[in-house]
C-alpha cells in the first residue's frame, strides 16, 4: 500500500470493497478529501452503460498496466446512433 498510513488498512480497504466494489481511505484526518480510491473491476464495468449517451465502450482494461503499478482502463467514446 501507499505511505505509512496505509500500512494497517489493508482490511479496511477488502471491506469497503466487498461492500460497494470501491474503497476509499483519505491521506489525513485533516485532509478528508484527499487520498486513495481503489475501485474492482466490475465496478468499473457496471458503470459505463452500453446505452449511455454518447455509448461508451471498453477497449482494455491491464492490471498494473502502467510500469507495474496502476491499472489501466482504454474507452471508446462511440458514434450517436445516426438519427436519419
Amino acid at each position: 500500500m501507499y505511505g505509512f498510513m496505509f500500512a494497517d488498512k489493508t482490511e479496511v480497504f477488502r471491506a469497503q470493497l466487498d461492500a460497494a466494489g470501491a474503497a476509499f481511505l483519505p491521506y489525513y484526518a485533516h485532509e478528508p478529501d484527499y487520498g486513495i480510491t481503489l475501485l474492482a473491476p466490475a465496478y468499473v464495468r457496471a458503470a459505463l452503460p452500453e446505452d449511455g449517451d454518447p455509448p461508451i465502450r471498453l477497449l482494455r482494461h491491464a492490471e498494473r498496466g502502467w510500469d507495474n503499478h496502476q491499472d489501466v482502463w482504454s474507452f471508446q467514446r462511440l458514434a450517436p446512433p445516426s438519427s436519419s
